[in-house]
């Protein structure tokens, strides 16, 4: 099980800048790599790198969430069709090959990001989530829970789509 700390953290808090625009993973996750001694030269791990990928692909998995490219632009494809997931599998994968220690691995990591669908913010709206608290909305965890435990995605389950860098 996830502590309300790490939930907060990783699943509740990102929900807020995915729903005004898409955000790269440095930016909704960037404070949590560790250690954060510069905070203007963070260290990314590769554990770090994984529980990212592993966040999107449990968003991804429930349509939540979309993958964006650098030109923010979506593509016009049907939010629960195959080609909606095999967009976003093919993106993570790209993240996973590119490695945040290398220039052009780096840009892939902090250009381009995701976006909630509009399932995702139904899905936010239905639990009342309060996007300007710092405190984790019981509804809104045990929701998402349930709806990753139904897409066979829960937190028992990572290393989705392994980082190969």
């Amino acid at each position: 099980m996830i502590n309300d700390k790490e939930f907060y953290d990783w699943y509740q808090d990102p929900f807020a800048p995915m729903s005004d625009s898409d955000s790269s993973l440095t930016f909704l996750f960037g404070h949590l790599s560790a250690p954060l001694n510069d905070p203007y030269n963070p260290t990314y791990s590769k554990k770090w790198a994984q529980k990212c990928l592993d966040v999107m692909y449990r968003l991804v998995i429930c349509s939540l969430v979309d993958a964006t490219d650098t030109a923010n632009e979506r593509l016009k494809i049907k939010k629960e069709s195959i080609y909606f997931l095999n967009k976003n599998f093919l993106f993570l994968e790209k993240l996973a090959n590119s490695s945040l220690t290398d220039k052009n691995g780096y840009h892939i990591w902090l250009l381009e990001g995701f976006e909630l669908t509009d399932k995702g913010i139904a899905f936010m709206n239905e639990c009342n989530l309060d996007t300007a608290s710092n405190e984790v909305c019981p509804e809104f965890k045990k929701r998402l829970i349930t709806l990753f435990d139904e897409h066979d995605v829960g937190f028992n389950k990572s290393n989705f789509i392994p980082i190969q860098f």
